[in-house]
């Protein structure tokens, strides 16, 4: 009750002190005079809603947000009663004004009755597609802290929820974001488990960790082949397409096995992703992802025999490359990979993409588009290792360094890549 008080109070002092009558205060605030005497002169005064405190904030012309705190206090009476629906409102102002430490206060107060838990995680839920704001995280993190049961399905979907709005550019706090998530993964749903498994193995991906990119396969495979043989992947309410998981799941597996040179099984799992028109009730957005994975098995098969050193397919690949541009950035990445590691002249390869190269490889916005793929890194340092090795790309070595560097700067990936030793490698290649 006291808290009420002191909200009114201060109110009645403000109002007075711009020399407003009641009457004229609800005249200008369009608040019911009889309403605005009961809230602000009533024994004990009406309960108001952060609406007329909003309201009366406005026509006092003072700012938005204006004695949150005082309401907050009011919310919570000495009985240690709590009224849900006046602290929700609040919440919800508060996180559209990004009133983080305010937020904080309320979380606090509503936790000493740690019942309301399951509202606070419920409103982080209704808020999220909408606005996966920093305030919203808040909500998370108060479930996080305050949740006892370590098994609990809404622990591991607001961990699931830091993790995806901790994805950023910063390749290393990406990876520590995803191995801090990943424990909880697996008491998550099935259908936003899809799309965890999914977001794990890209990340894993940029990193080089290609043991957690299979495992990222083995996880979705048993996912989607559940899900499959019950006929619920038409049912389940996941971000993208159900054939993209299970794409996705042969492509984690390819990966693995390319990069620890088992090609042959590199190969069955390609092939495995490259027709999934198998799969039932495919609609349109399927069978556009189904062509997408045709597409990229196909440029994958020529990478898997250019790292089996049969460069036979190289003109191949490359008119592949020119007839889907898209695949341009990791098709050169390949290409230049095997060629320096099995020291094949690939110049016309270079001369033909050229223009794909000053175009994007040497130009700034390129890279603020791009630097979050470690691809781009890593081709730039496979670039320059390439032309070190050849005096007539000397003239371009210079430039391509640089962008090397700054595309370590940007990415953060020392993680996986140690800039100096690779410089070391470049000049040590130098003739």
């Amino acid at each position: 009750m006291d808290n009420r008080i002191a909200l009114c109070t201060e109110l009645e002092n403000e109002i007075s002190k711009q020399g407003y009558s009641l009457s004229r205060f609800s005249q200008i605030s369009g608040i019911n005079r009889g309403i605005l005497s009961a809230t602000l002169n009533g024994n004990p005064p009406k309960p108001m809603s952060i609406n007329q405190l909003d309201t009366m904030t406005t026509a006092l012309g003072k700012p938005e947000g204006w004695l949150y705190e005082r309401f907050a206090e009011q919310c919570f009476d000495e009985q240690g009663k709590t009224n849900w629906r006046r602290v929700r409102a609040l919440l919800l102002r508060c996180i559209e004004l990004n009133r983080n430490v305010l937020i904080e206060r309320i979380l606090c107060l509503l936790l000493e009755d740690i019942s309301y838990l399951n509202q606070v995680f419920e409103l982080a839920e209704e808020l999220i597609a909408d606005n996966p704001s920093e305030s919203v995280m808040q909500l998370y993190e108060c479930v996080v802290s305050n949740e006892r049961n370590y098994q609990a399905e809404r622990l591991a979907i607001s961990h699931y929820r830091i993790f995806r709005y901790a994805i950023k550019r910063d390749i290393k706090q990406n990876f520590i974001a995803a191995v801090t998530f990943q424990p909880f993964c697996e008491r998550l749903p099935q259908d936003i488990q899809l799309d965890a498994w999914l977001n794990l193995s890209n990340i894993y991906y940029a990193v080089q960790e290609w043991k957690l990119v299979n495992n990222c396969g083995n996880q979705l495979i048993s996912i989607t082949e559940n899900i499959y043989s019950q006929q619920k992947h038409k049912d389940i309410t996941s971000e993208r397409p159900f054939v993209k998981y299970v794409g996705q799941a042969y492509l984690c597996k390819a990966i693995f096995h390319q990069k620890n040179g088992n090609y042959d099984k590199a190969i069955i799992y390609t092939q495995k992703y490259s027709d999934l028109e198998w799969l039932s009730d495919l609609e349109v957005e399927d069978k556009k992802e189904i062509e997408k994975f045709k597409i990229f098995a196909k440029g994958n098969l020529y990478g898997i025999e250019l790292y089996r050193g049969n460069f036979n397919v190289l003109k191949e690949y490359a008119k592949f490359l020119e007839v889907h541009p898209h695949e341009t950035m990791a098709g050169l990445l390949n290409i230049l990979t095997t060629a320096n590691q099995y020291n094949v002249c690939i110049d016309y390869v270079l001369k033909k993409f050229r223009p794909f190269i000053l175009k994007n490889l040497y130009n700034d916005t390129y890279i603020k588009r791009f630097i979050v793929d470690n691809q781009y890194t890593n081709l730039c340092y496979q670039l320059a290792l390439y032309q070190s090795k050849r005096s007539n790309h000397s003239k371009d070595l210079k430039s391509t360094l640089l962008l090397f560097e700054k595309a370590v700067q940007k990415c953060n990936i020392s993680l996986t890549l140690d800039y100096t030793s690779l410089l070391q490698n470049v000049i040590r290649s130098m003739p």
